[in-house]
């Protein structure tokens, strides 16, 4: 009877035991639901502007341009609309048109204080409205003030990898090899997928070789070549900013890449 009594009693044990077990696996899949839907939440403006840049790259700028001034005269725009706005006019190489959304962007952050805030969403954004005002300064030829306008905000970017290479990538169009070499330096090797510390979009990792072996001497032509495909981006770019300085500049370098490329 003992021992039966002692058996029932490790079985009973046992029970209790799967059964917290079970409260602590329900416990813990709730939890990550709501992380789950908490991030989903938080991120349904950049999903929402992310739509909106696929749509700029597919040729769709000019509808995208109609849509939006429509929609701003008739009711407002939110932030990551009005960020898109700006993009579309600068994709286009309309700095003069996509400046003052920006500034109009930046505001929307500062009445929401969102610019103090540390958490992944608020970072994304005003990384975007800080990569937004960059591209307006390229536009206009601005680059050195381009390049020193992002580097104070590289140890809190969400992309740092990124935003370093196209630090330097400002410095060279400037001329001003000094600080491109030294922020070249800086950049740690490329990823392109979740690594958000780490990664460089394949368009820009070409041009970081490319500046590495210009500046630094490395032998990054294999690179180049292999990534070669990427010189028809930067060749549509130029075309898109053909009207202001920024294109002109990156038509002068895409010379100099092309023997390379042979």
């Amino acid at each position: 009877m003992i021992g039966f009594a002692l058996a029932f009693v490790g079985i009973a044990l046992n029970w209790s035991l799967v059964a917290t077990m079970g409260v602590v696996v329900v416990v813990m899949v709730v939890a990550w639901l709501i992380y789950v839907l908490t991030a989903m939440i938080r991120f349904a403006w950049l999903r929402r502007f992310n739509r909106t840049v696929r749509r700029l790259k597919d040729g769709e700028a000019d509808t995208v341009i109609a849509e939006l001034t429509a929609r701003r005269a008739a009711s407002g725009l939110s932030f990551e609309d009005t960020l898109a706005l700006a993009s579309a006019y600068s994709y286009g190489g309309r700095a003069a048109d996509a400046e003052p959304l920006v500034l109009e962007a930046q505001s929307l952050l500062d009445q929401t204080a969102t610019t103090t805030k540390m958490d992944m969403s608020s970072r994304a954004k005003c990384d975007l409205v800080l990569l937004a005002q960059y591209d307006t300064r390229l536009a206009q030829g601005q680059f050195a003030e381009a390049g020193h306008s992002l580097r104070p905000r590289v140890t809190q970017a969400v992309q740092p990898n990124f935003m370093t290479a196209i630090i330097a990538w400002a410095f060279f169009l400037a001329g001003d090899s000094y600080n491109a070499s030294v922020v070249l330096g800086h950049i740690q090797p490329a990823t392109t997928g979740r690594n958000n510390k780490r990664s460089i979009s394949l368009k820009y990792q070409f041009m970081v070789a490319y500046m590495q072996h210009r500046l630094l001497g490395e032998d990054t032509r294999p690179e180049l070549v292999q990534r070669s495909d990427q010189f028809r981006d930067w060749e549509a770019e130029a075309a898109r900013n053909a009207a202001n300085p920024y294109g002109a500049r990156v038509r002068q370098i895409l010379d100099d890449i092309r023997p390379l490329l042979i």
